[in-house]
């Protein structure tokens, strides 16, 4: 066997069972471990786009302490149902996201305007099958190691 390959198997019955056998708030916790691992790689990927389309300016903070990165979060929903990941916590990355159109002022000064950059809907869309396919793992995973400290 190389080293470079990791294999193992899970009982699907007993990995069940031992689900069954933690009490709700665990169960709780299984779900949120999961759901936390599973859309990390989202906000490192969306992170990372960033970056790539506007460079070194996305560490640099503001007037209000908060950079660009820094804007991209990761929210997992208490009840353990699931999570998303947001751009939303820097009202400035839904400028770079979307656009914006030709601003003019009313003497006819122009102001620009910003391509859209797409960078978090690229990051969806390139992680989106690779987290729908390692949930079940990190399902498996979060059990196993609750499981193993109980």
């Amino acid at each position: 066997m190389s080293n470079s390959t990791l294999n193992f198997e899970i009982n699907a019955k007993d990995l069940l069972k031992k689900f069954s056998e933690l009490s709700p708030k665990k169960q709780t916790k299984v779900y949120q471990q999961s759901s936390r691992k599973a859309l990390q790689p989202l906000v490192r990927e969306t992170k990372k786009n960033l970056k790539k389309e506007l460079g070194t300016v996305v560490n640099k903070k503001d007037k209000y302490g908060n950079s660009l990165n820094s804007g991209v979060k990761m929210k997992i929903y208490k009840d353990g149902q699931g999570g998303n990941v947001n751009i939303l916590s820097n009202f400035k990355l839904k400028w770079f996201e979307l656009g914006t159109k030709l601003r003019k002022t009313r003497k006819g000064f122009n102001r620009g305007k910003i391509t859209a950059l797409n960078f978090f809907k690229h990051a969806q869309e390139r992680m989106k099958e690779e987290i729908l396919n390692k949930i079940d793992n990190y399902i498996a995973q979060s059990i196993q190691n609750i499981w193993k400290k109980k």
